[in-house]
């Protein structure tokens, strides 16, 4: 054999193999035989981890355990030939540890992905956040509707018609443009809506003989019944206008206009009251009607206003709640007609009702079309069965 650094491989093999038996007997190597293993008890060494499964489950009574050292010290434990077979047996115990991390591993493995198998219909555990799921009331596009309240160039009062006369260029209606054509005023129907009744000398006597009930003014348009809301002493009363549930035509109000002033008292008759057909124009839609009842003696109890205010509405959605029209309500971006929230006479799913208005019949159907083509339903209505005032929808 050939020499290396001046020393004999003999002794460098009984050397290591010394070394090797020293860290046995310290409890640093697992001990590979029975020979140490009762060596190891006999000292009183412990051993930190798991010893090799044939020798782990040895478990020998005191007594037989000095007799099999006894035994064992009369025959010459096996020594390594060489320094690579002493290498070759550590190297066969590393193996079968390196065997059982592999395992150990591999086990780990299995039991992880078993725990992360889904059921049915449900998701892989992940550290990763989920992605927000998006709302569709939140996502669904919101419907444009167009401007549809234009003022033609045939219009003759209102702020928005150039060709307006100096005393028409200012409603105390509160138009802003009024056509000229009477076939275009009779297209539409109007709602009356009422001032406040100014009583003069013999007026404010009626008042006063009518006692804590009051006055009450009564209207009657071509055949309809009369419609009564109270009548307030001055123009300083907490309602200053009254708007009337009926709804009139220009064929109605050419039939006969009435206005009756009464005791509010059930059975009361008339104590004064003012009646003509009216006629449709750009001046009465802008300035309004001033209606002056008489008494039977001919004598004057006062002024009343009358403004003819548009009737058509747009109705988009009708519903038992008034939760479900808010909702639809912020599906539109609307134009230049607002929208307005209505209590109805009807019952169950017909209770409340949202709708676009008021606006004149011709720019009611514009809208309506408007709505109908991009898929949402509307209807055209006047607001028959609408109670009191409506609730603004921004």
């Amino acid at each position: 054999m050939t020499e290396k650094n001046g020393a004999d491989p003999g002794e460098d093999e009984l050397s290591a193999v010394e070394l090797a038996d020293a860290f046995a007997q310290r409890g640093e190597l697992i001990p590979t035989t029975l020979a140490e293993v009762l060596r190891a008890e006999e000292d009183g060494v412990e051993h930190e981890g798991e010893l090799p499964p044939g020798l782990a489950e040895l478990r020998l009574p005191p007594e037989s355990a000095t007799k099999a050292k006894l035994d064992l010290e009369d025959e010459s434990p096996e020594q390594p030939s060489s320094l690579a077979d002493h290498r070759r047996r550590k190297s066969a115990f590393a193996s079968h540890f390196l065997a059982a991390a592999i395992g150990a591993a591999a086990a780990t493995a299995l039991w992880v992905s078993r725990e992360q198998r889904p059921e049915p219909g449900a998701t892989v555990p992940t550290s990763e956040p989920q992605a927000p799921v998006a709302d569709a009331a939140r996502t669904e596009p919101r419907l444009m509707l167009p401007n549809v309240t234009t003022c033609s160039a045939t219009c003759c009062a209102g702020s928005s018609c150039a060709a307006a006369k100096d005393e028409l260029r200012q409603c105390s209606s509160g138009r802003k443009c009024v056509a000229c054509s009477f076939d275009e005023l009779a297209a539409s129907r109007y709602r009356l809506r009422l001032g406040a009744f100014a009583p003069t000398e013999a007026g404010a006597k009626a008042v006063s003989s009518a006692g804590a009930a009051g006055l009450e003014l009564c209207i009657r348009v071509g055949s309809s019944a009369p419609s009564c809301v109270p009548a307030h002493a001055n123009a300083n009363a907490t309602e200053q206008w009254s708007l009337l549930p009926m709804v009139a035509s220009a064929q109605d109000l050419l039939a006969g206009f009435v206005l009756e002033v009464r005791p509010r008292v059930p059975g009361a008759g008339p104590i004064g009251e003012w009646r003509s057909p009216v006629q449709l124009n750009a001046t009465v839609m802008c300035r309004g009607l001033s209606l002056k009842p008489k008494t039977a003696k001919d004598e004057s109890l006062g002024v009343v206003s009358v403004f003819l205010d548009d009737a058509h509405y747009v109705e988009l959605l009708r519903a038992g709640s008034v939760e479900p029209l808010l909702a639809a309500r912020r599906r539109f971006e609307l134009g230049d007609v607002p929208a307005k929230l209505f209590e109805t006479t009807a019952a169950d799913d017909q209770k409340f009702s949202l709708v676009l208005g008021p606006t004149d019949k011709p720019s009611a159907e514009r809208l309506r079309w408007s709505v109908l083509e991009k898929g949402h339903e509307a209807r055209l209505v006047i607001g028959e069965d609408h109670l009191g005032s409506p609730k603004p929808l921004d």
